[in-house]
């Protein structure tokens, strides 16, 4: 759910399949539509019975002349010892990582990134983007894609697809929490070694200092850490820029949500991706789901009384050992409030809040996800954070606020 909201951000935290042959599961391309499909799971990923053959990479190269901004070069981790890179700030600063928390402090955390079919761009500017250095530190990922209707050589931007995971579900907005649930489900059935599962969007730019400095807080149980907010129901369905998020009173009578995290990136431990695989068996039987996927979800912590990580007593404990008064998440979306649709012209980011605490930014289109890490690879995270927070000018200073000053 995307409506920006006046109230302070709160913030982070993180959470958990058994082999099986065949999944039965929901399918539309509506709120109410649904159809059972047949798949079975290779590779570790899963793929349609009519899929078979086609998802497969058709040889296309990426960079073919429209998205040139794609060739970003690659260092491998044996060039940070070569003399002639320790100059380099990004360099220092991986070193210095490498040197306080161990050659690998990012093992642990999976990455389930939510792209679409068509996403190809958004999946090489991440590849050649951020997450090299994410897996040369530890951690481990999957692209989630709906595997339902996908058509051939729908992958044929990619340059891989061997980090793609087809899920057996429909890539739809309204079907949003059967996608995120079953990949819940098959992270705590499929895959070991994890203890802080990261949900995130594709349009997410992640801080490497920040998840490497939280790691050793972060709690094995409970852990619920995102962009928190409370909100009322938007009712409104003909609304012609929000009507999107209009819940009707029969999914959600009441006047307001309870707290959740916002979706573009939560964190989650084993226990809590539990309880989000244990709702999935759920939605295999229904027709209709609540139709907004991070308030689902917020609710599924609420029932089971799990509170968000910055609301946590953990949470003192990390503001003593890093100093940290927040763990932000920022996003940047249009507000539905202000007179003026373009978020860009009011500012990006707030320049102050692009602190060390800073868990991601969103959204970021893949030019902008490529010259960001263009940035921090040559510079280090004073550059990045002068990109993302610099590129655009802050919010002008109205009369009305002036005299209010």
């Amino acid at each position: 759910m995307r409506i920006p909201r006046a109230s302070a951000r709160l913030s982070f935290a993180l959470v958990a399949f058994q082999a099986m042959a065949t999944w039965e599961v929901g399918h539309g391309t509506s709120r109410d539509s649904h159809k059972k499909l047949d798949t079975k799971i290779q590779h570790g990923s899963f793929v349609s019975k009519e899929m078979e053959g086609d998802s497969q990479n058709n040889g296309t190269n990426v960079g073919n002349g429209d998205y040139s901004l794609l060739q970003l070069h690659s260092q491998h981790s044996s060039d940070y010892e070569r003399p002639q890179n320790r100059k380099n700030k990004y360099v220092q600063e991986y070193l210095q990582l490498t040197l306080a928390y161990g050659p690998k402090p990012l093992a642990g955390y999976y990455f389930g990134i939510q792209t679409r079919q068509d996403g190809w761009k958004e999946r090489e500017a991440i590849r050649n983007g951020w997450l090299k250095k994410f897996v040369e530190l530890g951690a481990d990922y999957k692209f989630l894609i709906g595997g339902v209707n996908v058509p051939k050589n729908a992958f044929k931007g990619d340059s891989t697809t061997e980090d793609i995971l087809l899920l057996p579900v429909v890539d739809e907005y309204y079907q949003t929490i059967r996608k995120r649930c079953a990949a819940a489900r098959w992270v705590w059935e499929k895959q070991k070694g994890w203890d802080v599962y990261v949900a995130m969007d594709d349009d997410v730019y992640p801080s490497l200092v920040s998840f490497v400095k939280i790691k050793p807080y972060l709690p094995k149980e409970g852990l619920y850490h995102g962009d928190i907010v409370q909100q009322k129901p938007f009712r409104d369905a003909k609304d012609p820029t929000w009507g999107k998020y209009a819940v009707s009173k029969k999914d959600f009578p009441g006047d307001l949500y309870p707290n959740f995290a916002t979706g573009p990136m939560v964190m989650y431990s084993r226990d809590t991706v539990k309880m989000m695989r244990d709702e999935h068996y759920k939605l295999e039987k229904m027709n209709h789901v609540f139709p907004l996927e991070d308030v689902a979800i917020g609710m599924i912590m609420d029932k089971h009384k799990v509170k968000w990580f910055t609301g946590t007593r953990k949470w003192g404990e990390v503001q003593k050992k890093l100093g940290w008064k927040s763990a932000l998440f920022l996003e940047n979306h249009i507000n539905p409030l202000s007179k003026t649709n373009d978020f860009r012209s009011e500012g990006k980011f707030n320049l102050k809040e692009c602190t060390e605490n800073v868990f991601g930014y969103h959204p970021l289109t893949p030019k902008e996800m490529i010259e960001a890490a263009e940035q921090e690879l040559e510079h280090g995270r004073t550059a990045l954070i002068k990109y993302l927070c610099e590129k655009y000018p802050e919010p002008s200073v109205s009369d009305d606020d002036e005299d209010d000053e």
